[in-house]
Parts: structure tokens; sequence; C-alpha cells
């Protein structure tokens, strides 16, 4: 591959890196989350709040833990639709991690309060060898 491919691939490669970054705060600032909110977000942890987890939907890397905090007054559970993880009961102050092993789409819910539900994106690495001649 000639060094102009290497570098058209390159800029190609940041400019998808630069979307997809901006369009996760847009969708951190539609949502109504501070900054310091969408960081928590694109680090794998989400906050058990009220009646809602937040961030309602995040996008990780396989092999990435998601961690749950229960930062509200009531217990809940973070139940995977699909059965990969059940939390069991987390009360006040209780947390909870799994570690996504597979790329996909993960439905989840609290069992004690079904109407509680949110989305993690699991995305697969890519290796992309840079070879040079």
């Amino acid at each position: 591959m000639r060094p102009e491919s290497i570098r058209l691939k390159c800029k190609a490669w940041a400019a998808a890196i630069l979307i997809a970054g901006s369009s996760l705060w847009s969708l951190s600032a539609a949502l109504g989350l501070s900054s310091a909110q969408a960081r928590s977000a694109a680090a794998g942890d989400v906050s058990i709040v009220d009646f809602s987890f937040v961030p309602a939907a995040i996008t990780v890397n396989v092999g990435s833990a998601v961690n749950w905090l229960n930062v509200g007054v009531l217990t809940h559970t973070t139940t995977s639709n699909s059965g990969p993880w059940n939390s069991d009961d987390l009360g006040p102050g209780s947390a909870f991690s799994y570690t996504f092993v597979l790329p996909g789409v993960y439905v989840y819910h609290c069992a004690i309060h079904p109407a509680m539900t949110a989305t993690i994106t699991a995305l697969a690495s890519v290796y992309l060898p840079l070879t040079t001649r």
C-alpha cells in the first residue's frame, strides 16, 4: 500500500472518530446530561436514579465493563432481556458490573420496575494492521 493511501485511510478513520465523538456529545446534550454525565457514560457507567437508568443508552467496546450504581432510595435490578446478566437486588448505594464479551445490542430492565428500560450497544474491536513497504 502506498503512503498516500495510508494517509487517506488514517484521515478517514480520524474523521469517523470525530463524528462519533460529537454524536455522543450531541446525544448527551439532547438528553440533558451534563458533560460529567456524558464522560461517565463514555466510560461505561450507569446511574440508577429514581425510576430510570442514566444514561438510557450507551455504547461500549467488547471487553469493556459497564458499572451500575444505585444512587436512588429504592431497590432496583439491572436485568438483561436476553439473559447474559442479572444483578439481583441493588439497594441504595449498591453497585453491579458486567463485562461485555460479545458484540450486540442489549436491552435491559429493572425486574422490580419493568417500565425502567435502557440499552447498551457493545461494539466489536477492530484490528487495522498498518503495513509499510
